[in-house]
């Protein structure tokens, strides 16, 4: 063990960096534990890599990520325990996230029967976690330790079709946004935060540590996984019209990972005030791709936002105003419409967050993730009517982006989706009970059933007249069937084609 001293000696003082041989005997001992399962070397693992800096584990991910990984998969469910609360660097749980094998494997490690080691967990968990706030994701990495697995509910709509004359594209080019037929358009993109991104999507009840993986193939706008029979995405409605759509997501993975994010854009994390970056992020994957006809293709972009701002607001109620909410959106689409042609924006309406206090109420496992996910809404400071009045503040600024200022020309329109505007109870059990299965573990973000069933009720608001659109989400009820486009305005509908259909009417293809 004097040898491993003397490596940890030096991670901490930081010469790791400047010292090469040091990193050499570091890499040698990982391999070492491939092949072993000493306890002297299991202790060493974790002295070297997780009591040293975050500079050294990031220079260890980056050059022997394989090794890494072969150490994380022979720990057990105590060691990974211990090697959580002692890791204050969210570089490890990142690497552990992005591996949707290694989740599996941390999950499947760990003894339940061990009642002692899940004891100690969930007292590091209360103290750390409630008192000293440590990372988000490592909370969620602790808990994720004592989880259990079950199986993953989903929502599909099988043999979906509508009148063989609706599913057309139109017989010339469109030349306006307003005369739109679903089957026209054959790009899609989206922008915005964790719940575009699909975090925790795919991750099975109470393992927390899956919601930091980002399942942008389920993704309820953009999502490309399955088909619409077995899950709903607006993706995969718009595929019954055109099969060639490109750009949705598959998988999981970041967004700067092309082979999964493609043109979805969004950060987990993200905040209005990230929109910009991620509109111009957008312009460019666009232009770069050979797949994607900038100047003449139809595009379809989804932006949904607003969770982290209202997250952030009881901290910053100054800052984080309603009229900054607006203008940061209108920023970013106002980017979209002087760079992006031929583009309609589909903007889903702001989500009232004191809901989250129903669903975790007596729920100790989502209530401690919260803490660190949306601290507002933890902050008893704040009743349940001041959030959900700020949030009503929010949504109404956000309709003042419906005002005209997008439809100045004919290639580009602005339509919100308010159809969680008057939401106010969350989806329901038959006992009148909160739906769990609606969300990821964390009870915050949207399970792979959620995000199917919002993406039916999105489908079906932007088949409805503006002026006429559902404002309350039935998340309980699915016995409302998934529109067709009307006969008589068979358009993605806009302001102005919801006010005067007749002008913009144009014949199907033959």
């Amino acid at each position: 063990m004097a040898r491993v001293a003397i490596v940890n000696c030096n991670l901490r003082k930081g010469k790791l960096r400047a010292n090469p041989t040091v990193l050499n005997k570091l890499r040698h001992r990982l391999l070492r534990l491939s092949s072993t399962e000493e306890d002297d070397e299991f202790d060493a693992l974790v002295n070297i890599m997780f009591e040293c800096s975050g500079d050294a584990l990031r220079q260890l991910i980056g050059r022997f990520p394989d090794e890494l990984r072969q150490a994380y998969m022979l720990m057990d469910g105590r060691t990974l325990a211990n090697v959580a609360y002692k890791q204050r660097d969210p570089v490890a749980t990142e690497f552990i996230a992005n591996d949707e094998t290694l989740v599996k494997r941390v999950s499947q490690r760990v003894d339940s029967a061990d009642q002692d080691a899940i004891t100690r967990v969930e007292e590091r968990l209360r103290h750390n976690c409630k008192e000293e706030r440590m990372l988000k994701t490592l909370c969620a990495l602790i808990v994720a330790l004592v989880a259990t697995a079950d199986e993953m509910k989903d929502y599909g709509i099988p043999n979906w079709s509508c009148d063989a004359e609706l599913m057309k594209r139109s017989k010339t080019f469109p030349k306006s946004v307003h005369s739109l037929r679903p089957a026209d358009i054959d790009v899609i993109a989206a922008l915005g935060d964790s719940l575009t991104a699909a975090n925790g999507a795919g991750a099975v009840v109470n393992d927390a540590v899956a919601v930091l993986i980002q399942y942008r193939g389920l993704a309820f706008g953009i999502g490309g996984d399955k088909s619409l029979d077995e899950h709903v995405t607006l993706t995969n409605v718009l595929r019954k019209f055109n099969p060639n759509l490109f750009g949705y997501s598959t998988g999981t993975g970041s967004a700067n990972v092309w082979k999964t994010a493609k043109l979805n854009a969004a950060i987990p994390g993200a905040q209005t005030d990230d929109l910009v970056g991620q509109a111009y992020d957008l312009i460019r994957r666009m232009k770069d791709h050979p797949e994607v006809d900038y100047d003449n293709s139809w595009k379809l972009v989804h932006i949904f936002i607003g969770g982290n701002d209202i997250c952030n607001w009881c901290d910053h109620p100054d800052v984080e105003s309603e009229t900054k909410f607006r203008d940061n959106i209108g920023a970013a689409v106002q980017i979209l419409k002087d760079n992006m042609p031929k583009t309609i924006v589909v903007l889903v309406g702001m989500l009232d967050l004191s809901l989250l206090r129903s669903i975790d109420k007596g729920k100790y496992f989502c209530d401690a993730l919260h803490t660190f996910e949306c601290p507002c809404e933890r902050e008893m400071n704040f009743s349940d009517e001041a959030i959900r009045e700020q949030c009503k503040k929010y949504m109404a600024t956000e309709q003042e982006l419906q005002d005209g200022r997008f439809d100045t020309t004919e290639d580009f329109t602005l339509v919100i989706q308010p159809f969680f505007e008057d939401l106010n109870v969350p989806p329901l059990l038959p006992d009148g009970e909160p739906d769990l299965s609606f969300f990821a573990p964390d009870c915050f973000h949207f399970s792979a059933y959620g995000h199917a069933v919002v993406a039916k009720t999105l489908w079906n608001n932007i088949m409805q007249p503006v002026g006429a659109k559902d404002k309350t989400a039935n998340l309980t009820d699915l016995s409302q069937p998934l529109a067709c486009p009307d006969k008589d305005c068979p358009f993605i509908r806009t302001t102005k084609n919801s006010d005067n259909c007749a002008q913009y009417m144009t014949p199907a293809a033959n």
